[in-house]
């Protein structure tokens, strides 16, 4: 399975979640659907940054979609609770810039304590996934190639994720693994802004549809 292939199955998964939560908010199943998606999003995030040879300027562009995306994320998010959270960019930018320094920083005593104030920050601002999201999406960066190691770092995520928020929802993201172990190695047809240009278009076309058809 390719990196394209893994990428439109997310999309679609997304997308249901999205459905659901707007359209659908007491159908659990669109849910459901929708917890296969962020764990393929964040091996594809860091898929994606490992073969970019200007890493600078790929967080800079994520950064960018981050923030053209969140007016669209508001919009669709408080259709039924009030939020103020930052969307899911803002954490795989995180998660890439701790990866950068990790990667890019040869003393130790600069890139720890770096990294660790990254990590300490998303808990005063909140983004979508929080914490745990931005530290699957790096330790899937590093061990997602070992197929044991994969299962231990994202059936950790899910536990803490049920702990932290008593939803078992987040429990059948373990599923997402399945379409991960299936990846190839190869890229297929080129869609760099297929991700970057869908996730705010979707979230605002879901807002105005509520809005025409509550």
């Amino acid at each position: 399975m390719s990196s394209f292939v893994l990428k439109i199955f997310a999309i679609i998964f997304m997308f249901i979640d999205h459905v659901g939560y707007v359209f659908f908010p007491e159908q659990s199943l669109f849910r459901i659907i929708g917890r296969l998606a962020f764990p393929i999003f964040a091996f594809q995030i860091g898929i994606g940054f490992k073969h970019t040879k200007n890493k600078e300027k790929h967080i800079l562009l994520l950064l960018l979609f981050a923030i053209l995306s969140q007016i669209p994320f508001w919009l669709m998010t408080n259709i039924h609770v009030t939020s103020s959270m930052l969307n899911v960019l803002f954490a795989f930018v995180f998660a890439l810039t701790i990866i950068y320094c990790n990667d890019n920083i040869k003393s130790y005593f600069i890139k720890i304590p770096l990294s660790i104030i990254l990590i300490l920050l998303t808990f005063y601002i909140k983004v979508d996934y929080g914490v745990l999201g931005i530290l699957l999406t790096v330790f899937l960066y590093y061990f997602a190639h070992n197929k044991f190691i994969a299962f231990i770092i994202l059936a950790s995520f899910t536990f803490l994720h049920y702990v932290i928020n008593n939803s078992i929802l987040q429990l059948y993201c373990l599923i997402s693994l399945l379409f991960i172990w299936l990846f190839n190695g190869k890229k297929g047809p080129n869609t760099k802004w297929l991700f970057y240009i869908f996730y705010p278009a979707h979230m605002l076309i879901l807002f105005v549809g509520y809005k025409l058809f509550p």
